[in-house]
């Protein structure tokens, strides 16, 4: 009898033993199933385009205000998309593909260690002695918070591709966008850097963006613009004077112009066919 309940208690133990040896190889993972299918995910790729079968095309700036709800993805805080391009500068990724303003053009380059120097710079201060009233210029040194990037600005050209008979539209460049500041007074809005969308869209495609109507239908950031899932208003169109709207219009004004713009690029391809 002795014998029968020292194997039985040798069996518990030597269960229990290897239960805990599996459960220390079990694989973590975040979630009830293991979503493989976003892993090592690779863009999909557009359609090439002849420069011959482009009859029409227009350069648009758009503006990404992510104050609006639908443009919250862009700031959540497992993955804002200002983190993911600061990632790609630090591992070399983005090198060869930063620009200083709208227009890509060699002269504009700029390499990934002057971005992310400017980010942490020192600013002078006005200080104010309260003992002589006194007033003093003080160096502070400003490290970057992600928060203080407000917007995004899209560099893309809108084209009528006459082999698809359906206008068209890729996006050239992204960039984000912080206040300008004068003695703690925001005087305008600049963008940080330009960069070449193309070149990023491997890196936008393998990192997750929120999608708030199905936890189970995962999104990438190329998904997100791709597919075109966010709001924005134009800010600036091709023209002869390189003005932006806001340049000839303000106000209400602003956002009919806007409108116009949009509208012209729907009913361009409209005014094409008969009924």
């Amino acid at each position: 009898m002795k014998k029968i309940l020292f194997a039985a208690f040798a069996i518990v133990v030597s269960s229990a033993s290897l239960m805990a040896q599996r459960n220390n190889q079990i694989e973590v993972i975040d979630g009830a199933f293991d979503r493989t299918n976003f892993k090592n995910k690779t863009p999909v790729p557009l359609s090439y385009v002849r420069e011959a079968d482009a009859v029409y095309s227009w350069n648009i700036i758009r503006v990404i205000d992510l104050t609006q709800k639908q443009n919250l993805p862009l700031v959540h805080p497992a993955n804002q998309l200002i983190e993911v391009l600061l990632k790609g500068m630090k591992s070399g990724e983005l090198n060869g593909y930063i620009y200083t303003k709208e227009d890509l053009t060699p002269q504009n380059k700029m390499t990934p260690d002057v971005v992310l120097k400017e980010l942490n710079k020192v600013d002078t201060v006005k200080v104010l002695d309260p003992i002589t009233g006194r007033e003093s210029f003080k160096a502070q040194k400003r490290d970057f918070n992600p928060n203080d990037c407000i917007k995004y600005r899209i560099k893309e050209e809108w084209f009528f591709d006459k082999q698809l008979s359906s206008m068209q539209v890729r996006i050239i460049a992204i960039a984000p966008v912080v206040y300008l500041r004068s003695e703690g007074q925001i005087i305008d809005e600049i963008p940080m850097f330009w960069v070449y969308y193309p070149a990023i869209r491997s890196l936008l495609s393998n990192t997750q963006v929120f999608n708030w109507k199905n936890d189970a239908a995962k999104l990438s950031y190329d998904d997100f613009f791709i597919k075109r899932l966010f709001g924005s208003y134009i800010y600036k169109e091709s023209n002869v004077r390189d003005e932006r709207i806001q340049d000839y219009a303000i106000g209400a004004e602003a956002l009919k112009e806007s409108d116009r713009i949009k509208y012209r690029l729907v009913d361009f391809e409209q005014a094409l066919w008969e009924y």
